[in-house]
């Protein structure tokens, strides 16, 4: 099987992350591709024109996998414009789509739907109480998956305005589409706004990265601090659990 992994960060955003001690978004897919016994993987750099597939390039993918990204979608700016019309050429391929946090947000705006700043602020560390619709209880996607689960994650951002042909599969009283499936040009999509291929360690540095934005942004205040939001996370049952946590990724595979 072949897959194409689309970072969503530009160079100058992943590699400065990197030189912090962060795992780029793409590297962090592959290493967990790879645990899950996929290897044939090509990543794409759309955020900087560099090193993309053309159009009949993509139909030789089986599966494509949008990654997150520090970015906002509804910024004029050209790392995202290049991101949204890459978009539309994996869209228009008929190759399987899946995308978590920014790449929902990517698959959203370039289907027609609507993305803005979440009105409850940023969620960071846990995403909790994420409750499977009625959709998503029949989803082969979340075959396995409890009816309510937390799961990693990091956003400000979230879907205001959902395109034709979606549906959420998941929700929560942070965000009413914390996962959809749509159906644009020629793909099938299926996303999540949480983070399912997140490790401890990346929440861990997002956590050190950003915790001024994060105190200004009250998630860390002193009722709950960043030790406590870590150590939350450390002690929960299942964020941890690699098998538990990115099973959405791994029935999506399956099913390419």
């Amino acid at each position: 099987m072949k897959l194409l992994i689309v970072e969503g960060n530009p160079e100058s955003i992943w590699q400065a992350r990197q030189a912090a001690g962060a795992v780029p978004y793409h590297r962090r897919f592959i290493q967990l591709l790879a645990h899950l016994g996929y290897d044939d993987v090509a990543v794409a750099f759309p955020a900087d024109n560099k090193a993309l597939p053309t159009s009949t390039a993509l139909r030789d993918f089986d599966g494509i996998l949008l990654t997150g990204s520090a970015l906002n979608i509804y910024s004029p700016e050209a790392e995202v414009v290049n991101q949204l019309d890459f978009a539309e050429q994996c869209f228009a391929s008929g190759v399987p789509i899946y995308g978590s946090c920014w790449g929902l947000q990517v698959a959203v705006v370039a289907a027609g739907g609507r993305v803005g700043k979440s009105v409850n602020g940023r969620e960071f560390g846990l995403a909790r109480a994420i409750t499977l619709t009625d959709s998503g209880k029949n989803s082969r996607f979340y075959r396995g998956k409890p009816a309510v689960f937390d799961a990693l994650c990091i956003h400000e951002d979230d879907t205001h305005e959902l395109p034709a042909n979606a549906e959420v599969l998941a929700t929560n009283a942070h965000s009413q589409v914390q996962a959809l499936t749509l159906h644009y040009k020629q793909s099938a999509f299926f996303g999540v706004q949480y983070h399912p291929e997140f490790t401890f360690e990346d929440v861990k540095f997002i956590a050190d990265f950003m915790h001024q934005r994060l105190c200004d942004d009250q998630v860390f205040t002193e009722a709950f601090t960043q030790a406590d939001c870590l150590a939350e996370i450390r002690s929960h049952p299942n964020a941890t659990d690699v098998d538990f946590h990115t099973l959405e990724i791994q029935r999506w595979l399956q099913a390419l």
